[in-house]
């Protein structure tokens, strides 16, 4: 009897803690779901072109990062992203200081290059995104986040052993609702359980597979990184030369030839966590799966044929493989949509239960207050019999 009013207590506030959180990753993990299909409809307008490369054939990527050298004097390249799907463009991000980033589109066909000029649908991601997996407070709140999966997977584990006696001898989706307004809840809150409860259980470890994973895969690669650039020079601030010491399309066919069967996705230029003499390149696999699965190579500046390959621990992987079994993306939309409906689902399952505990706890407080009115009446007489 003991342990299952320990087990009601443990299962009641691990949902009343993590409960407001879990509605919020319920909502904004409805949104993220479709996400990609919502940017997809709306294409982001074009920006003015700021300069047009006459001669394509001539190492064209280069060519776009001089001309905007030009435009923004003092300006120092951080990234590159090619274009998905193969299409013969890139987007380039330059940091004029102290914190200012301009973003360009470059299409090597046309030659065009172009002020990028980022959609209300992919502003509207990076926000819900944010608010999803850190509350924008960065790697606290990702800390926080993981804190609170932890908590809803023991909520979920607790309600399994509390509610499987309960359930064995009801129909599964009965409500009864002449049995007031309390038991109807109760009756819900079971349902929505045992119906999400697989979904609950898949978010909870996947949720804290890729808090906590995500969060050591940053630290392991930041530390075997510097290790592989220890003999750079300098490791403290940003790289201060406007071009690259190398043409740009070197880098990307020293990473590509390291990595065939995986395209560069992105590349962060010398300056960040990588030194000063590196570029630090991003490559997608193919497949459905396969592409959330991180391959990365490591390109010298001054040398793309002592390009190097980083091989990722397994538990990565992992981590990594995460990704779309919790988000649901590696699906057609009727995944998705699935995804959606229990996501909400979860959300409700919250409020029922802080439903739940509010009655009860409001029945209680009645049922003290009724036990207190009973007793002043006789306390009063027996004070009154004293003094006579």
């Amino acid at each position: 009897m003991r342990s299952v009013r320990w087990l009601h207590a443990v299962h009641r506030w691990c949902g009343l803690i993590s409960g407001l959180n879990i509605l919020l990753l319920s909502i904004t993990g409805a949104y993220l779901v479709f996400a990609e299909n919502i940017e997809a409809v709306f294409d982001p307008p074009k920006g003015e072109v700021i300069a047009q490369v006459p001669d394509t054939a001539n190492t064209p990527l280069q060519e776009a990062f001089d001309r905007l050298a030009k435009h923004h004097p003092g300006a120092i390249p951080m990234g590159l992203r090619p274009a998905e799907g193969g299409k013969a463009a890139y987007t380039v991000a330059l940091l004029e200081r102290p914190a200012t980033v301009h973003r360009y589109a470059f299409d090597s066909t046309s030659g065009e290059v172009r002020a990028e000029v980022e959609s209300k649908a992919a502003a509207i991601h990076e926000f819900v995104l944010h608010l999803h997996t850190d509350l924008f407070l960065g790697t606290l709140g990702g800390v926080f986040i993981g804190m609170m999966a932890v908590i809803f997977l023991a909520s979920n584990l607790t309600g399994i052993v509390i509610y499987t006696p309960f359930m064995k001898g009801v129909l599964y989706g009965t409500l009864r609702l002449k049995r007031g307004a309390r038991r109807t809840s109760a009756d819900f809150h079971k349902l929505a359980g045992v119906s999400a409860l697989a979904f609950n259980l898949l978010m909870a470890v996947t949720g804290i597979f890729l808090t906590f994973g995500l969060l050591g895969a940053r630290m392991w690669a930041a530390a075997e990184v510097q290790a592989r650039t220890a003999d750079d020079t300098s490791r403290s601030g940003i790289a201060t030369s406007g071009a690259p010491r190398v043409p740009v399309d070197e880098i990307l066919r020293a990473a590509s030839a390291i990595h065939p069967d995986a395209p560069v996705s992105s590349v962060v230029f010398p300056g960040g966590f990588q030194g000063p003499q590196h570029f630090f390149c991003f490559h997608e696999r193919q497949g459905k799966l396969e592409k959330f699965l991180p391959v990365y190579s490591l390109v010298p500046a001054g040398n793309p044929g002592g390009a190097e390959s980083i091989d990722v621990p397994p538990w990565i992987d992992a981590a990594m493989f995460c990704v779309p079994v919790h988000f649901g993306n590696y699906g057609g939309l009727f995944l998705k949509a699935v995804y959606c409906v229990l996501g909400i689902g979860t959300g409700l399952l919250t409020i029922s239960g802080a439903i739940l505990t509010m009655a009860r706890w409001r029945g209680k407080i009645r049922a003290r207050l009724a036990r207190a009115r009973r007793t002043i009446p006789v306390r009063s007489i027996t004070l009154a019999n004293e003094e006579g």
